[in-house]
């Protein structure tokens, strides 16, 4: 189940539930104790790594106007098409070994 992020209303002024704004916010679950329960689309990862790897992801988050969590996960993005690009590759070298390509004309040859 997707962790809950706890907003106090005390902090941010009370909204009474005949207040319109309460309803637009229908989807949160309103606690007994003045606070509202959100589901969270993200959860929390902790990793180890090198000092200077975090101020490599430091850097590029400033450069970038970003979070360091917008770099791991853009990372993280690129990563993934790296790999299917590889077993794109892959399937491509062994299509052109099974038909015996070499070369453009190769695939010109094969194609008519």
């Amino acid at each position: 189940m997707a962790e809950r992020q706890v907003v106090d209303l005390n902090v941010a002024g009370s909204i009474p539930v005949s207040h319109p704004t309460f309803y637009l916010l229908d989807f949160w679950v309103l606690l007994s104790n003045n606070k509202i329960v959100m589901p969270r689309s993200t959860t929390i990862l902790n990793i180890s790594i090198t000092p200077e790897e975090e101020a490599q992801i430091e850097k590029l988050a400033k450069k970038q106007a970003t979070t360091k969590s917008s770099v791991v996960r853009e990372a993280l993005r690129v990563y993934r098409l790296n790999k299917n690009l590889d077993v794109i590759r892959d399937i491509g070298n062994r299509t052109t070994a099974a038909f015996g390509v070499d070369s453009f004309e190769d695939i010109e040859r094969i194609a008519g």
